[in-house]
């Protein structure tokens, strides 16, 4: 379980913490730089998705490089990337389907107005993307497993460019050039199928232990 708690902890870190740093800077704080980036789709599309790609894809090449250069099972990067994207999911969507339960089965709330705002639709979609999005973060993992592993080092530049490339709809759609949360999903599966592909067949070369 060692690859499985590492990629929690190293999601955390560097999802929720360093590149919560990034975005503090390139985002929030009153410079020409994040004004700049806030006030054009092209810019704020372009940093969005390379600081998610930078971070996490680093975030592996760092816990496949020390933390678990002693793991090089190849197991051990599913394992990995299923506690890398669990993580996310469990933020995700995890914490506010617990809030929901809570409002839901607590007598001395009234939840009427929040709870008639979900909408079944919208849950699955909800469900169906934290589903892709792990299949994204197993297939990224192995691709960058391989890098450490193999020493093909390209690999890992390559796994932020495809990582940044898979969040393009979901930034699109934040900045409302893509209106329909459907075409987001749609446009996701198909990514997360290639890159489920092009891991599947690294994967296969690996070494099993």
């Amino acid at each position: 379980m060692a690859p499985f708690w590492c990629g929690m902890i190293v999601f955390f870190v560097f999802a929720m913490i360093l590149e919560q740093v990034s975005h503090y800077v390139f985002l929030v704080m009153p410079w020409a730089g994040s004004e700049y980036i806030k006030n054009h789709t092209l810019a704020y599309a372009v940093y969005g998705c390379l600081a998610a790609g930078i971070f996490e894809e680093t975030g592996r090449f760092f816990a496949f490089s020390i933390p678990l250069k002693k793991h090089r099972e190849r197991t051990a990067c599913v394992t990995y990337g299923l506690g890398h994207g669990g993580c996310e999911a469990m933020l995700i969507a995890g914490m506010p389907a617990i809030s929901y339960l809570v409002l839901y089965y607590n007598p001395a709330l009234d939840t009427t107005s929040a709870i008639s705002t979900i909408v079944p639709g919208t849950l699955a979609l909800g469900i169906l993307e934290r589903l892709l999005a792990i299949v994204i973060h197993v297939s990224l993992s192995v691709i960058v497993f391989t890098a450490v592993t193999t020493g093909r080092k390209y690999l890992y530049p390559v796994a932020i460019v495809l990582h940044a490339l898979v969040d393009v709809p979901a930034v699109l759609y934040q900045r409302q050039v893509i209106s329909g949360l459907a075409t987001v999903e749609i446009l996701t599966a198909a990514e997360s199928a290639i890159l489920a592909i092009i891991a599947y067949k690294m994967y296969k070369k690996l070494p099993e232990a």
